[in-house]
């Protein structure tokens, strides 16, 4: 199914996993047209619903809600030389949203806000009301310590005691913006990537094989939109791990995503 999709888009060659591959690179090099919405021209991915949007689009808006004592670490970080927050003033932050040991709604948009891959300004109003503050995106180290919180929560929905509600929490926080698909994209990668580097024709391509099945059983059990979104992004996932192994997968695994 899959090579016949993509031999339709390039009938001037032979297309097997060396054009997955290929798409592979279309994907992790473009990332909006990967996490695009339901008129992504890439046919042979599943439709992705909309995000999930709340009536007041509170989601990637630039506006975000802090206590004043995060507000107050960023305010520090501003006058220091770099004039931005570095990976020490991040953990500083981190560990104030954890310090009642887990992220509220406007805890995760601030976050969801600060690693936005594009640069821009957001602005910060007090919770309990105040002057608003202009601070911008980070990136690199300060990146990786702010997103490590909300990838511990995704590890958590995946290893949920019930799986099939773990990834329904999951696919609702892919669905919270294009930022947040993409990182519940990279963090499936974790584990798409070690299976596609570990399966090989002589044990029949066990370790993706079993990884397919557990994503089967959380996603098939889901209402109709929520499996389309499951099923984009395990393909997604899938399409990028094997990426990152030179492509070992063959592609009747990827006609089972479908």
């Amino acid at each position: 199914m899959v090579a016949r999709a993509l031999s339709a888009l390039r009938p001037e060659r032979e297309v097997g996993m060396r054009g997955l591959i290929a798409m592979g690179g279309l994907l992790a090099s473009a990332p909006a047209l990967a996490q695009g919405g339901a008129n992504s021209s890439v046919d042979i991915l599943p439709q992705r619903p909309p995000n999930q949007r709340p009536a007041d689009a509170a989601n990637t808006d630039g506006r975000a809600r802090a206590s004043a004592e995060v507000i107050a670490v960023i305010v520090a970080a501003q006058r220091q030389p770099a004039r931005v927050m570095q990976a020490a003033d991040a953990a500083r932050v981190r560990d104030l949203m954890l310090l009642d040991g887990r992220l509220d709604e406007a805890e995760i948009d601030l976050l969801d806000e600060l690693t936005v891959s594009a640069i821009r300004a957001i602005t910060i109003t007090p919770a309990k009301g105040g002057e608003p503050i202009v601070t911008g995106t980070v990136s690199g180290d300060t990146l990786r310590v702010l997103e490590a919180p909300l990838e511990q929560r995704y590890r958590a929905m995946w290893d949920a005691a019930d799986p099939v509600s773990g990834w329904a929490a999951l696919l609702r926080e892919a669905r919270r913006s294009d930022p947040s698909h993409g990182r519940v994209r990279k963090f499936l990668v974790t584990m798409t990537h070690p299976a596609a580097r570990d399966s090989t024709a002589a044990h029949t391509y066990e370790p993706a094989r079993t990884l397919l099945s557990a994503f089967s059983r959380r996603n098939e059990q889901q209402p109709p939109a929520d499996r389309t979104l499951g099923r984009r992004l395990q393909y997604e996932a899938f399409v990028d791990g094997d990426y990152l192994v030179g492509g070992r997968l063959p592609d009747f695994l990827y006609a089972w995503l479908k």
